[in-house]
């Protein structure tokens, strides 16, 4: 493989992870000094190389409108294409096109919104940046294919040379908070932009400019060598003072600014010059965002500054609520100064002026257009917020507490070995219990029957609490869950709070070892899942009342929560994103009452339901360990899927479903309660046989036409009964557009055990372009909460002589098939574009 195409590798894995940035941070260019500015300040690696990239991404823009005549303009199409394909879906935050054909339709509004920021143009605008617009039919494939290809080549040879053109840069060593650099580089260009006018528009527009550049030097003794966010309310006025006088410039300068664009052959400042109302305009526009949204800001960051004090919840929430219009107006500036951007071309700009735009205002724009917690969503939690706190007329909000065991693995996330309430008002924690699971049953009451896998397997005839997120729709386990819980706990609740074992490690890493009553060592994440797996206490001699075995969850919790609560506003900011990463990996699931946050719950796939999606394949495996053991500690679990599309109207699937037991105890697979003897319920047997029930869920019409399922002996199962090889048809369990299978398994200490389906898919898995010949295949992969990354393998066959046409990223050819590895750490979309001969 030649240089080239290896960059040409480099940037597809890119282009096919812009929404997902940690997913590049091993990749070989988040070392480059392409990514290495984004990175120092205080981004991580993949997201200073999509910053990088998204910025570098602006330059291949052509400086000139389309050419007209009889050819389509190739440097637009290459640009347009991947414009609409990759940029725009991330840089404007739209739904990504699922092909490249649908991607073709959308080039001419791509390149309005990257040359203006907007759709809604003049007519003359619209015509004058027009590419396709006239074409009586869609492009030949082999023209859209050629352009994707060429416009990759392109733009990897231009993030080569400017890798090798910073390479050659003196290194600059760089200090401070991200969010102030773009503001010093946005001061930088509003001087620039009045000394521009100074010497046009004579001695008014200097005197305007030499105010501006004593506002600017005033505000560097704040903003060098790095600014301290505890002098907002010093840097604010001045920030205010500055948009007052560039606001004033630009009233003054509007009749002039026509004259600048006859001004392009003066050397060296010839482009700045005829470029200047774009410039300008940017100018304004950022001054307008910094202005607007500190000020939307300074509350929230005041308490979030009050170093000395736990971060005071309802002041920030208030401040933000507060903020609402003028974080709204800040967010319109910004997308006006990323349409002035779009306008200018930097490439010709004087070096002073390219390396403000191109070093620190581009990765400020293209942070803000990539961050993956949308303006909308936010805005819906500030709404929510106050309610789910029991702000207020609300009045307290009680939520049930699921604590999950993922080492003897469930539906949703781990067995429920734990429960408990929470009972907050006023953004302050009143009361917290938490207990067994057992202790909450109430067998003198009538129970439901429990599903039949759990009576016929575990001999559990009725369902208590422990085994009620059977169920893997969250939403049907919630259900569930409260009316059992009711049963002895009479109140109502508002919502559902699920965390597994990895949420406890994972806020221990960001918060900090906490101490534990009668532990004589810290607890800290690298040693919590050791101490909670010994920490089981037998009943004291003696005792006879009901023992709660499982009191040291609520001692652990305890210190935990009240680091939580009590973190000083620095600490938040490193908190929120480890939540939000919790919650998009379903370690944490959520169900609200509120109805607004229910619908953010939705939108955000953080309520554990189950939703196929319609023409689509679909693919959800899920364990549930049923053999009264933590055996999943020493069980690993892969994922082969084996797509044949070779027969458009025959599409297969082949699902090969790997366990293997690292154990190495010597224990026999009898699952009696005297087979190791100790009494189980109070072990915590790792190094044992697994026993599981296997679901796999596909979409509604898939059919089973082969499996391999596994014979169980009789002295394998608690009933004495052999199991013979079967897969069990379990219908939809009441979740809409689904299909369901089953089965029985047994993975003995020191084996793998591999589990196969056949079958065949519905023929709506595959989408034909109804203009052309081009098929669409997509497959959505759903993680089952509670694991932390399944290796996942997807072979794909498509028929013989097929041009490959769109692909995720990584997707190499082995022996006649298409062959893609990931880890199922989050939900995979895999999507593949295909032409047939």
């Amino acid at each position: 493989m030649t240089e080239s195409d290896e960059n040409v590798d480099n940037l597809k894995v890119i282009l096919e992870n812009l929404r997902d940035p940690q997913a590049l941070d091993s990749h070989p260019w988040a070392t480059s000094k392409l990514a290495e500015d984004a990175a120092a300040n205080g981004k991580n690696s993949g997201q200073g190389l999509v910053s990088g990239i998204i910025r570098l991404f602006h330059e291949m823009k052509p400086s000139m409108p389309p050419r007209k005549g009889k050819r389509l303009d190739t440097r637009w199409g290459e640009f347009g294409l991947l414009a609409a394909y990759y940029f725009a879906p991330v840089v404007f935050n739209i739904k990504k096109p699922s092909s490249l054909r649908e991607a073709w339709r959308s080039i001419d509004k791509t390149i309005l919104l990257f040359v203006f920021g907007q759709e809604n143009v003049s007519d003359e605008e619209r015509a004058q940046y027009r590419l396709i617009g006239g074409e009586s039919e869609i492009a030949p494939d082999s023209t859209i294919s050629d352009w994707h290809r060429k416009g990759i080549e392109r733009f990897a040879e231009l993030v080569t040379q400017e890798n090798k053109r910073l390479e050659n840069q003196p290194v600059v060593t760089k200090t401070g908070r991200t969010i102030w650099k773009p503001v010093a580089a946005i001061f930088g260009v509003l001087l620039l932009a009045s000394l521009i006018f100074g010497t046009i528009t004579g001695w008014k527009f200097y005197q305007r400019a030499m105010v501006i550049k004593q506002k600017i030097d005033a505000l560097e003794s704040y903003l060098s060598p790095s600014p301290k966010v505890d002098q907002i309310g010093e840097i604010a006025p001045l920030v205010h003072d500055l948009r007052v006088e560039v606001d004033a410039l630009n009233a003054d300068a509007a009749p002039y600014l026509g004259l600048t664009q006859s001004l392009g052959w003066v050397p060296t400042y010839g482009s700045d010059l005829a470029q200047a109302p774009d410039l300008l305009e940017m100018a304004v526009s950022l001054g307008t965002a910094a202005d607007e949204g500190i000020q939307a800001l300074m509350p929230s960051l005041d308490a979030v500054t009050q170093h000395d004090q736990t971060l005071d919840v309802l002041a920030v929430l208030k401040g933000l609520q507060e903020a609402e219009p003028k974080l709204l107006s800040a967010q319109i500036a910004l997308a006006q100064a990323q349409a002035a951007r779009d306008r200018i071309n930097s490439k010709n700009l004087s070096p002073y002026l390219k390396k403000i735009i191109e070093v620190r205002i581009d990765p400020l724009l293209d942070s803000i257009a990539g961050q993956k917690f949308p303006m909308e969503d936010a805005l819906a939690l500030v709404h929510s917020a106050p309610h789910l706190l029991g702000v207020g007329k609300d009045g307290p909000q009680t939520y049930l507490l699921m604590i999950q065991n993922e080492d003897e693995l469930r539906a949703t996330g781990g067995f429920l070995t734990a429960v408990g309430s929470a009972v907050v008002k006023d953004g302050k924690l009143l009361s917290i219990n938490i207990e067994s699971s057992d202790f909450v049953d109430d067998l003198s009451k009538p129970y439901p029957k429990s599903p039949w896998q759990l009576d016929e397997y575990m001999m559990a005839e009725f369902l208590v609490l422990r085994d009620a997120n059977w169920f893997t729709n969250f939403p049907t386990s919630v259900e569930w869950i409260e009316y059992l819980y009711s049963y002895s706990r009479a109140y109502s609740v508002d919502g559902v709070i699920a965390v597994d074992q990895h949420v406890i490690v994972e806020l221990l890493k960001a918060l900090g070892p906490v101490r534990v009553d009668d532990v004589s060592f810290d607890i800290t994440h690298e040693n919590v899942l050791e101490y909670m797996r010994a920490a089981k206490e037998r009943r004291p001699p003696g005792t006879t009342a009901r023992w709660d075995r499982k009191q040291f969850i609520g001692r652990l919790a305890k210190p935990l929560l009240e680091k939580v609560l009590n973190a000083r506003g620095t600490t938040w900011s490193k908190l929120a994103p480890v939540l939000i990463k919790l919650l998009d990996e379903r370690h944490i699931l959520l169900q609200f009452d509120d109805l607004e946050t229910t619908k953010l719950l939705e939108r955000r796939k953080w309520d554990g339901a189950i939703r196929p999606p319609q023409n689509s394949d679909y693919l959800m495996v899920v364990d549930s360990n049923i053999g009264f053991n933590k055996s999943n500690v020493s069980l690993s679990t892969s994922l082969a899927y084996n797509i044949d599309l070779s027969s458009l109207n025959k599409p297969t699937g082949n699902l090969i479903v790997k366990h293997t037991n690292r154990s190495q105890s010597n224990l026999l697979c009898e699952p009696r309660l005297d087979a190791v003897g100790v009494d189980m319920s109070e072990a915590y047997t790792m190094d044992a046989c697994h026993w599981t029930y296997l679901r796999v869920y596909k979409p509604v019409e898939a059919q089973l036409t082969d499996a391999a399922p596994q014979v169980i002996p009789a002295e394998q199962t608690l009933r004495q009964r052999a199991i013979p090889a079967r897969i069990d048809l379990l219908e939809n369990e009441e979740i809409p557009n689904t299909q369901v299978f089953g089965t029985f398994l047994v993975i003995p200490q020191k084996e793998t055990i591999n589990t196969s389906f056949e079958f065949s898919l519905p023929a709506f898995v595959l989408q034909k372009d109804p203009t052309s010949d081009a098929w669409t295949y997509r497959l959505i992969l759903q993680k089952q909460p509670g694991t932390i990354s399944t290796p996942v393998t997807i072979s794909l066959l498509l028929p013989e002589g097929s041009e490959l046409l769109n692909a995720p990223a990584g997707l190499k050819q082995e022996q006649g098939r298409w062959i893609f590895t990931s880890d199922l750490r989050q939900d995979i979309i895999f999507d593949v574009e295909f032409r047939v001969p």
